[in-house]
């Protein structure tokens, strides 16, 4: 009789004669195995291939989709914490203000040589020196002579020091570049700041609105921004009100065309320094004669009018003169409100939320 027809009572009988589950030979005379009831039970519940391969295809499908949220998530913490850099930069400008009853200045020259073009600019400090003390960095601002010139040569050690606000969390490049870094020139040596300031707009050229600088390389200066060269506004001057003024935004720009973009850190330059004679050019300020976040070269357009841009997608991050920090979009109306935000005092009724 084959134990596979006895009733369960006889089968569990004969198998219980050899759990060890050696071969018992039955009335057919065939081999057969009995297994104890415990290695029956792990046979029963094992998985196959298949179901082991859609499994893992399903935990690939769910990381796939859970992937762009992540990243979304920690952008968003990014913008939020670009915002928080902002908005401290703007209460340490404010309370800069409330001291010296002036806003900071932009980018200067030398003492003395403030009328003569071949002097301006020689290389001084400018806005983001004068406020570290402001932002709690009173230690580095110590360390620096504001009156001495920052030259290029890379001696002046405070330079390489990170001043965190100074740096948006989404810049994805190396916030300092160490003196002697091969490839890079001397000025481009230091800890990096990744906003500027904004300093006006030449709507209309005229003697009123344009300093009589000699810009053939860095292009022409407006009076009419919160910033500028070699002056400092008082808050009353801004006639448009500062709710309605752009003071600063993001900067990170590189020279990009059709075969790709300069490398990091292209046109971004150390917080240290306030401008260059050579034009003069800003360190310190941009004028907004380009729309944010556009690709172009310096060869197109001048070093003092470099778009100001970010790494957040589709926006750049802007401080109003009010302290109160909010985007941009890449789409904005560039003449109808983009530019009309950057004037201070132009009178321009510009609707913008």
């Amino acid at each position: 009789m084959n134990p596979r027809a006895m009733n369960p009572r006889a089968r569990q009988i004969a198998c219980s004669l050899d759990l060890s589950g050696h071969n018992q030979i039955g009335l057919s005379g065939g081999p057969q195995r009995c297994y104890p009831r415990t290695m029956r039970l792990k046979l029963q519940h094992g998985f196959t291939l298949v179901e082991l391969l859609v499994v893992i295809a399903i935990i690939g499908i769910l990381i796939a989709l859970l992937l762009p949220a992540v990243q979304a998530a920690r952008e968003a913490a990014r913008r939020t914490q670009c915002t928080n850099n902002l908005k401290q930069m703007g209460l340490a400008i404010h309370n800069y203000t409330a001291t010296h009853g002036v806003m900071p200045i932009g980018s200067t020259g030398p003492s003395g040589d403030r009328n003569n073009p071949d002097r301006m600019g020689e290389r001084l400090h400018g806005l983001f020196s004068v406020i570290l003390p402001f932002l709690e960095q009173g230690g580095i601002y110590d360390d620096l002579d504001i009156q001495t010139q920052q030259t290029e040569t890379g001696h002046e050690q405070m330079r390489y020091t990170v001043v965190e606000p100074y740096i948006c969390p989404s810049y994805p490049h190396p916030a300092m570049i160490p003196a002697g870094t091969s490839g890079l020139y001397e000025w481009q040596w230091g800890a990096f700041t990744t906003y500027q300031g904004v300093g006006g707009v030449i709507l209309h050229w005229s003697q009123k609105t344009v300093q009589p600088i000699n810009n053939p390389g860095g292009g022409a200066l407006p009076f009419n921004g919160i910033f500028g060269w070699d002056f400092q506004r008082k808050l009353h001057e801004v006639t448009d009100g500062l709710s309605k003024t752009l003071m600063m935004g993001e900067f990170v720009h590189r020279d990009c065309d059709a075969a790709g973009c300069e490398p990091a850190p292209g046109k971004v330059r150390p917080w240290i320094m306030g401008g260059s004679r050579n034009g003069p050019s800003s360190y310190a300020y941009k004028v907004l004669q380009n729309p944010p976040n556009i690709v172009i070269k310096v060869s197109n357009t001048k070093y003092n009018y470099l778009p100001h841009g970010s790494y957040h997608p589709g926006i750049t991050q802007f401080m109003f003169g009010d302290g109160s920090a909010r985007p941009i979009y890449d789409d904005i109306d560039f003449r109808r409100v983009y530019q009309p935000l950057a004037s201070c005092d132009g009178g321009e009724v510009v609707e913008f939320p």
